[in-house]
């Protein structure tokens, strides 16, 4: 077992300047020049003094489904947040023991229509040789993937995940493992980040790249069902967002469906 997640490690590891903290510490939902907008609540599906429209038809990924909200030009992104179930990888259809299965389920803010950055955070989970790891990680994109040395994460457990835009160039990523009781958070931002856009709202599986590229997608495997529940995010300015629904199609195959309700994201991986 140390065998395989040191392998997985060493394939997907990545480190990046930030500094990770753990305790009681919740991030702050407000900050800079946000303040003097109204705060406003979303969620995936519409609610009460909101409104969603209708998913965009036959979207399709390389590497994401799940449920984006994209915001209009005055209104930006403050938070969003998503409590899921660690799925058990297992080998896909057609698969082999020997392989390597790589996906992942989180919780982010742009990378969709604002492809230039994305600051994201929620578990990683692989199949290494038929041994199951996971890990959870953050990212501000195009910095590299970072992940928490101070929080574990299996299969089975209960994690919510949450990232903060404190500024356009500073924010948190926190996970709270409420099966472990553990919790941790760290403060990304600084010059030599990627401004973010704070236009998008993204409950996502599938592999961590980004949705259509560069490189080779990951093999992906059988996760069973991920559900994001008290999926909300908060935004300052208009609550009003059109949504996009992700499905994961590769060379004509489609590997996931998605459903939606209040407060709800489910993705389920197919199976032939």
């Amino acid at each position: 077992m140390l065998i395989s997640a040191l392998l997985f490690h060493v394939l997907v590891a990545t480190a990046t300047l930030a500094v990770s903290t753990s305790g009681n510490e919740d991030a702050s939902l407000v900050a800079g020049t946000d303040v003097s907008q109204p705060v406003q609540v979303v969620h995936p599906s519409a609610s009460a003094g909101t409104t969603i429209s209708e998913p965009v038809p036959d979207a399709s990924s390389f590497n994401w489904a799940g449920s984006i909200l994209t915001v209009d030009a005055a209104t930006n992104v403050s938070s969003v947040t998503g409590t899921f179930t660690v799925p058990t990888p297992s080998i896909p259809p057609g698969g082999n023991s020997s392989g390597i299965y790589l996906s992942s389920a989180w919780v982010g803010i742009d990378g969709y229509t604002c492809e230039t950055a994305l600051l994201r955070t929620g578990v990683l989970f692989a199949l290494v040789d038929g041994f199951v790891t996971s890990s959870a990680f953050y990212e501000w994109y195009p910095n590299v993937r970072e992940y928490f040395g101070d929080i574990s994460v299996a299969p089975g457990d209960e994690v919510t995940a949450s990232v903060y835009a404190l500024t356009s160039t500073s924010g948190e990523a926190s996970i709270v493992n409420h099966s472990t009781g553990e919790r941790t958070s760290v403060r990304l931002g600084g010059p030599d980040f990627v401004p973010l856009c704070r236009k998008n709202l993204d409950w996502i599986v599938g592999d961590p790249s980004q949705p259509n590229g560069p490189g080779i997608p990951s093999p992906l495997p059988d996760f069973g069902t991920v559900h994001f529940s008290d999926a909300t995010g908060y935004v300052f300015g208009n609550p009003n967002a059109g949504q996009t629904v992700l499905n994961i199609v590769r060379n004509g195959t489609t590997f996931t469906t998605v459903s939606l309700g209040y407060e709800t994201v489910v993705v389920e991986y197919i199976r032939e």
